[in-house]
């Protein structure tokens, strides 16, 4: 699958990133302008609640208005400390529930996945 970088995150070096969240879903149909600009905003709270760099992108081949969410961690207690910051925080929650309807609800395109560095 190829992406293309809507929104690169902080600047920050990734080299020690041994793993990597991504979070990926799809535009809702007449949404892509909303959730464009949704998905930016996403990523750039996600950063202030994490501290984590977070990049957005969308697909260049795959699902058709396939976006993404991704960020690194040197470590899965650092991934876990992430989650439990973003997941705690209330204005990101709010702002999630504020942009229902930018991406499509088929659990089978919205996936959280996890992958770690081999080697």
């Amino acid at each position: 699958m190829l992406y293309q970088s809507v929104y690169d995150g902080s600047d920050e070096d990734g080299a020690t990133a041994q793993y990597v969240s991504v979070v990926q879903a799809v535009c809702a149909t007449g949404n892509y302008e909303r959730a464009m600009v949704s998905g930016v905003e996403i990523a750039q709270k996600a950063e202030a609640a994490t501290g984590r760099p977070t990049t957005f992108l969308a697909n260049v081949t795959g699902n058709y208005g396939g976006v993404g969410w991704l960020a690194g961690y040197e470590n899965l207690a650092a991934f876990e400390q992430a989650q439990r910051k973003l997941n705690s925080d209330a204005a990101f929650v709010k702002f999630l529930d504020a942009n229902t309807g930018c991406y499509a609800p088929d659990p089978s395109v919205t996936q959280s996945l996890l992958f770690a560095r081999v080697g």
